[in-house]
């Protein structure tokens, strides 16, 4: 997927642009920001263990495999896998949101 660049001056991307409605032409203001504010992000739990793994590479021959499977049509997908690790990740997600103390 390629993503062109960014156009700043596009409507959609001007807040005082629209309501929250998505009507152009509100009065609704943007909420101020605090000076010296820091925004913050939260990892996962996976996205934690991939950066501590230090490690940036990947398994060429295990892809090459994969790429043969697909081509020669014998590529399995394991549905219940992909479940499992999608509701892991949303439960760690909602345990990651529940447990924040307000204003953070």
């Amino acid at each position: 997927m390629k993503i062109g660049p960014l156009n700043i001056d596009s409507p959609r991307l001007d807040p005082a642009a629209r309501s929250p409605a998505g009507q152009a032409g509100s009065s609704a203001a943007a909420p101020a920001v605090k000076p010296g504010a820091i925004d913050r992000i939260e990892l996962s739990e996976g996205a934690s263990r991939l950066l501590k793994s230090g490690t940036d590479s990947f398994d060429a021959e295990k892809v090459a495999a994969i790429r043969k499977a697909i081509e020669d049509k014998q590529f399995k997908i394991k549905h219940e896998v992909i479940a499992e690790k999608m509701i892991t990740e949303a439960a760690s997600f909602l345990q990651t949101i529940a447990t924040k103390q307000p204003g953070e």
